[in-house]
């Protein structure tokens, strides 16, 4: 990314960018369930919305996969629209996308400026009743592997019924473990374990018919799949109205409420660091985490801090490393969270972990970021290991988001063994570059 280097630069830049934009590189979206027909006395149609906000035309293209197929599989006379422009400012609705009430899915290849939904409307009598958005799913809300999500508030009643469905979002097979539960916590059916075709929709009608429940409310499914996949139910009420269910939201949450300091957990032990600021010759802050039993096993470890940006290092994309949690041995396999920064021409967040992996693997992702010189930011890391999620949250001082980035962890919990070190602000020479005037505060590490 070029950066301006006057308000006065930048202005030109963005005026000639509304007058002359181009469209950004294509991305794919899933949308589910496409359906068209009966449900009851119900008229029932997915309908996508498109929408460009930009001053320039931009294109899409529509295909439809069929329900519990392969859809990295594309035979003759599968539903593929050709591309279909939409005029700069306006908003298109596409109706008429499949012809059955299987529960297939569309593949949206959009360019990336389109702003895509879609909707099931239904028509009782003649007259339209009150609809329901559909899941669009992309990379940024998929449900990563090995994470359990969950998809509450079924209910089966004389008044309503529940349809389920789930994404299989990887492109190979993708094995996936359903509880079905009570509100009372009891499991309505056994254990589930089903394969989902790769890149591909599996949508049930009245799903707690189908397992023979007649009368339950607030019914909750948990869902834990080996690869990327989106879960979601649709409630429909005798009178036609819908109702979507996503994903709920869990309390492992990285957001804090203004003004309030998470307290240490039951069970955990929290770490308080003091402010620090490098200058030469005290470029690192590092210390031992002293007072972990060596023989306890945690769950998972987080780590939080501000840091007030103080400019970038004459190698503005060298790495400027912001924090190394290591368990006390060697570099290889004790890492257990290290975060750094590049700036302009490259301007990424990164984050990695090489817990129990051979001599030179690392569990690593990346995400673009833009930080400035003199501005606060807030930066949430967490190392989960049941839920086998490494994941590292960066907002600026008003709590916007910057980057949201995510990986597998390599093992599924925290062994102390010979005791945890973490070292902020790295300078390490032809590794990382110093962060002089960086002032880093309010840190904690938390194991629990």
């Amino acid at each position: 990314m070029k950066l301006c280097k006057t308000a006065a630069a930048c202005l030109g830049v963005l005026a000639t960018a509304l007058v002359l934009a181009a469209p950004a590189a294509a991305g794919t979206v899933y949308v589910g369930p496409a359906l068209n027909g009966m449900v009851g006395d119900s008229d029932l149609e997915t309908q996508l919305v498109v929408s460009n906000p930009t001053f320039s035309p931009l294109t899409f293209t529509v295909y439809e996969i069929a329900t519990r197929t392969d859809g990295t599989v594309r035979p003759e006379g599968g539903l593929v629209l050709e591309e279909i422009e939409v005029a700069p400012g306006s908003t298109m609705i596409l109706t008429g996308l499949t012809d059955s009430m299987d529960g297939s899915m569309l593949e949206i290849t959009a360019d990336s400026d389109l702003v895509i939904g879609a909707r099931l409307v239904g028509d009782m009598d003649g007259e339209e009743v009150l609809g329901a958005r559909v899941p669009v799913v992309s990379s940024g809300n998929a449900i990563p592997g090995g994470v359990m999500h969950h998809v509450q508030g079924w209910r089966n009643d004389p008044d309503s019924h529940t349809a389920f469905g789930i994404f299989n979002l990887s492109q190979s097979a993708n094995p996936c473990v359903i509880d079905v539960l009570a509100a009372s916590g009891a499991p309505l059916i056994p254990r589930t374990l089903i394969t989902l075709e790769p890149l591909s929709h599996t949508y049930f009608d009245d799903v707690l018919g189908l397992i023979g429940i007649d009368d339950a409310l607030d019914v909750r499914a948990q869902i834990d799949c080996d690869r990327s996949s989106y879960s979601y139910a649709i409630v429909q009420t005798a009178s036609g109205d819908l109702k979507l269910i996503e994903p709920s939201q869990t309390g492992s949450s990285l957001f804090t409420a203004p003004g309030a300091e998470e307290p240490c957990p039951d069970g955990g032990v929290c770490f308080d660091l003091p402010t620090f600021v490098p200058s030469p010759g005290n470029d690192i802050f590092v210390t031992d985490l002293e007072g972990l039993d060596p023989s306890a096993i945690y769950d998972r470890v987080r780590v939080s801090f501000d840091f007030l940006h103080g400019g970038w290092h004459p190698v503005s994309d060298g790495l400027h490393g912001l924090f190394w949690l290591y368990r006390n041995g060697t570099w290889r396999g004790n890492t257990f969270g290290y975060v750094n920064f590049r700036g302009p021409n490259r301007n990424l967040v990164s984050q990695l972990s090489n817990v129990g992996l051979p001599a030179g693997e690392t569990r690593r992702s990346t995400q673009s970021i833009v930080l400035q010189p003199g501005q606060l930011y807030h930066v949430e890391y967490e190392y989960n290991g049941p839920a086998r999620v490494m994941r590292t949250v960066v907002t600026d001082a008003v709590g916007n988001v910057l980057a949201d980035m995510t990986e597998t962890t390599p093992t599924n919990r925290v062994p102390v063994q010979d005791g945890f070190t973490i070292q902020i602000a790295l300078h390490r020479e032809f590794i990382e570059v110093p962060t002089f005037g960086w002032v880093y505060s309010n840190g904690r590490v938390i194991f629990d």
